[in-house]
């Protein structure tokens, strides 16, 4: 039966199904179990999608099995429940986002789509990384809370990306100082980009500044 992805799950990052595809092709243990539900007669996994999409395209052997934690006769709550009882040890905002279905949730992933595909030097897929780049799942995260919790729905997710335009140019043009390594600068003079001058993202200051003097606040 086809196991598809639950539909309160991301799309799998591509370079983390890269990793993980890599690190099993060169024999490296990766983990066969998915964590799966039967809804209505169909199955979804709800846990494991990076290794279930990476098992389609590795080389596997005839032979080889996958373990399947199936919840039967159950409904899409149930699994979203399941989820976070499996990762409750990883923090609320690596996967809230996973469980949130509106209008922002998808004009932020646009935000980041159109960056992943102009910076994809300064894109990182393994949770750990350092400024200036960015993981997608977290820099999702990052705006979605900027837009909901810090400026508590008051900007538009258009007015983010407007301010964060500026943000960058005013970096460019040294309006506000650098941080970091003289590494980190060269890259980001290299490629016109400075957004993430700090380790846990945007300068909330910075942009709350630019939001005030655009009206936005």
């Amino acid at each position: 039966m086809f196991i598809q992805k639950h539909k309160f799950n991301r799309d799998a990052d591509p370079g983390r199904v890269d990793i993980i595809i890599e690190s099993f092709n060169s024999g490296n243990y990766v983990p066969p179990n998915l964590f799966v539900g039967e809804v209505d007669g169909s199955l979804f996994c709800y846990d494991g999608n990076h290794r279930r999409e990476a098992f389609l395209k590795a080389n596997t052997p005839d032979d080889f099995q996958i373990i399947l934690d199936v919840m039967f006769n159950t409904n899409h709550e149930a699994l979203k429940s399941a989820f976070v009882a499996i990762n409750e040890s990883v923090q609320v905002p690596e996967q809230y986002m996973n469980f949130i279905e509106d209008d922002l949730k998808t004009e932020v992933s646009n935000i980041v789509k159109d960056l992943v595909l102009k910076y994809p030097d300064f894109v990182k897929h393994r949770v750990r990384y350092q400024k200036p780049h960015f993981n997608r799942d977290h820099l999702e995260n990052h705006f979605y809370k900027i837009v909901s919790e810090d400026f508590n729905g008051n900007i538009t997710s258009t007015q983010l990306k407007e301010c964060l335009t500026i943000l960058n140019d005013r970096y460019k043009l040294g309006a506000i100082p650098l941080a970091g390594s003289a590494n980190s600068k060269r890259k980001c003079k290299k490629f016109d980009f400075y957004l993430f001058q700090s380790s846990s993202g945007v300068d909330i200051g910075h942009l709350r500044t630019i939001m005030t003097e655009k009206g936005y606040l």
